[in-house]
């Protein structure tokens, strides 16, 4: 499985991990990489991600003690990348193996400019997947920006029949779709709708 999230965040990789017995984490800036690799090396100051456990306990998803799942989960990590998704291979130098699965929460909409660069990086990320894998992809409709500390920082603003489109353009079956709208009052990103897709990769790169 291979995991390019927004930040180098875990919370995603909770439900799902026991499934897979190698995974690779992509990270687009050195500084989510170190975060990263402190997780994975036990380091003292690294992220406690207990919390996400405990909401997962909550919605009835997990039943595992934190420290037993951190450990398991830490063990199934096998390399973490720093990924550039204007390459045509985003992990170059190296090749990675396509997977089955692959995971992206939240980062297409916030570092492409317009639908067309939404397509071609999909295309990109595509590539390491191999045929009939499936692809978890997760992010907002009708997002305009997000903000971190004072500044704010373009999202891309797209409908749900743009990326069903950039999908099929793709070869690409949506298995699943779902769509939640915005329901809390948080300022710190605008956005209408946050959805999740499940699809299934029927061609050959």
């Amino acid at each position: 499985m291979i995991d390019l999230s927004a930040g180098s965040t875990l919370f995603q990789l909770l439900p799902v991990y026991k499934c897979f017995s190698d995974i690779t984490i992509l990270e687009l800036n050195d500084g989510c990489v170190w975060d990263m690799e402190k997780w994975v090396n036990g380091e003292e100051d690294a992220y406690d991600w207990a919390h996400a456990v405990k909401v997962l306990k909550e919605l009835g998803g997990c039943s595992d003690n934190w420290k037993e799942m951190e450990n398991d989960l830490r063990s199934r990590v096998k390399r973490i990348l720093k990924c550039d998704l204007t390459n045509e291979n985003p992990t170059d130098p190296v090749i990675l193996e396509k997977a089955d699965c692959l995971i992206n929460f939240y980062v297409l909409g916030a570092v492409c400019k317009d639908i067309d660069d939404y397509s071609r990086k999909l295309k990109r990320m595509s590539s390491m997947l191999k045929k009939g894998g499936c692809l978890l992809l997760s992010g907002a409709f009708h997002c305009s920006f997000y903000a971190v500390n004072e500044d704010n920082f373009s999202f891309l603003d797209y409908r749900e029949e743009d990326l069903r489109k950039i999908f099929k353009d793709n070869g690409y079956h949506i298995e699943l779709m779902e769509t939640t709208e915005k329901g809390s009052c948080v300022t710190f990103i605008h956005y209408e709708h946050i959805f999740v897709v499940c699809a299934i990769k029927e061609t050959d790169d």
